[in-house]
């Protein structure tokens, strides 16, 4: 006959939970840790068991005591157990190999093993101790010795972190010391490292003037070999498949190149910064000298300190139109900055032949310059009509031109006292340009 069965049960409230914790989680064998309870609600019994059961209870202690100390009387690791007892239910707590016992007699035996054990220049590879006993220290030994810790790590962390800078056959050494003493494990030719594909990318010059070339270069390593290349630039606008290219780029430049062997692709740059060249500003130089009667002319230019070069002109800028040639001469100026970038300029002396016009002028046409001397102010008269005149000083330099197109001009301008030169352009009988040379004198 079926029947029903009534029961009853009983739980531990929600705030009553079992813990623990020991003041030594890697004791040795010969020594005694206390367990202290940290079980909440206020338990009435305890029940401690430890796997394996291979432990010792110390001071009078057992396994219902609240806060036993214990000894382990074999090494390797224990799963603590408690079991807190309510006035209404239990709580369990287990911790899985909570304690390491050590072995107060042996040294470490030492092992590892690496997360990579054919890895290339650019991998980080991370070596793990396995050893036993206990290690308080390590040293690692590679041989070769090319290799970079990193992370923060080095050859006397637990578990480095190894990058292999070349390639080849490495062979990896772990000492591992406790205060028995030591244990060594070598294996030889553990690591197998290859060599990734690299690029060096230069430039050469890096820097240079505006108009100047550079001559690139991109310089694989590793690889299969059989590289092919990709270059392109910032700003854009230069591309080549070749491998040292030569640019002229008009203002600073970053080149990159792509490098592929078919299996690897890498990628390097290069900036070539352009310097501009300076700026040069002529100063007034004459358009036309006769080639007697005339000093020598300072001519000028910005930026100061650069050099003149040409027909009847010193390095200094001193043109001498009797040393000159007739007709059009060519001068140019160069300057050349503090970073070595060089620039010029050119303009054209017209030098007459003015001693056949001379004579023409004083024989056939009059020209009248009074009063000479002068305190700053004098007249001029002429039978031809005038077309300009220029006034230059004693150190060649021309204080003033101005058309006239008029047969009489008054010149009230200048102050300073000295020597001056006057040309005076006119027509002569025949239609012909004449130029006509006077001296006069401001007192």
């Amino acid at each position: 006959m079926k029947g029903t069965r009534v029961a009853s049960f009983e739980f531990a409230p929600a705030t009553a939970i079992a813990d623990f914790e020991a003041d030594n989680l890697t004791p040795l064998t010969s020594e005694a840790i206390a367990f202290t309870d940290l079980s909440t609600g206020s338990p009435v019994s305890w029940s401690w068991s430890f796997t394996p059961s291979t432990i010792t209870y110390e001071n009078g202690t057992t396994a219902s005591s609240q806060n036993p100390d214990v000894s382990f009387d074999a090494p390797g690791f224990y799963t603590v157990e408690l079991e807190a007892t309510y006035a209404i239910g239990s709580s369990i707590e287990t911790k899985v190999d909570y304690i390491e016992a050590l072995d107060p007699t042996a040294a470490p035996v030492a092992e590892f093993e690496a997360s990579q054990m054919n890895p290339s220049t650019a991998d980080t590879v991370t070596f793990t101790d396995l050893s036993s006993n206990s290690p308080t220290s390590w040293d690692w030994t590679f041989t070769p010795a090319t290799v970079t810790y990193l992370n923060g790590t080095a050859s006397t962390s637990q578990h480095p972190d190894v990058r292999f800078d070349a390639a080849g056959l490495y062979t990896v050494e772990l000492t591992a010391t406790n205060s028995i003493g030591s244990g060594t494990e070598t294996k030889t030719d553990y690591v197998d490292v290859w060599l990734t594909m690299t690029v060096a990318v230069t430039a050469d010059p890096d820097e240079l003037c505006y108009g100047d070339w550079s001559q690139l270069d991109a310089i694989p390593a590793g690889g299969t070999g059989g590289y092919t290349y990709s270059w392109t630039s910032d700003p854009a606008g230069f591309t080549s498949t070749v491998q040292n290219p030569v640019v002229v780029p008009v203002e600073t430049t970053i080149y990159m190149v792509e490098v592929t062997d078919g299996d690897e692709t890498t990628n390097g740059s290069v900036t070539v910064s352009v310097n501009p060249l300076p700026v040069i500003t002529l100063g007034d130089w004459p358009d036309m000298l006769c080639n007697v009667g005339v000093p020598p002319v300072q001519l000028t230019a910005l930026p100061e300190g650069g050099t003149y070069s040409g027909p009847g002109v010193t390095s200094t800028g001193l043109f001498d139109p009797a040393t000159a040639d007739l007709g059009y001469n060519m001068v140019t100026y160069t300057y050349e900055d503090g970073i070595g970038c060089e620039n010029f300029e050119q303009d054209s002396i017209y030098v007459d032949d003015c001693v056949g016009i001379n004579e023409l002028g004083a024989d056939e046409i009059s020209v009248n310059l009074y009063p000479n001397p002068s305190a700053g102010s004098f007249t001029l008269e002429s039978e031809k009509e005038i077309e300009r005149i220029e006034i230059i000083d004693q150190s060649g330099k021309m204080v003033m031109m101005r058309k006239i197109n008029g047969n009489t001009a008054a010149i009230s301008a200048l102050r300073a006292k000295g020597l001056y030169f006057v040309r005076i352009y006119v027509e002569n009988e025949n239609a012909l340009p004449t130029v006509i040379i006077e001296e006069f004198i401001i007192k």
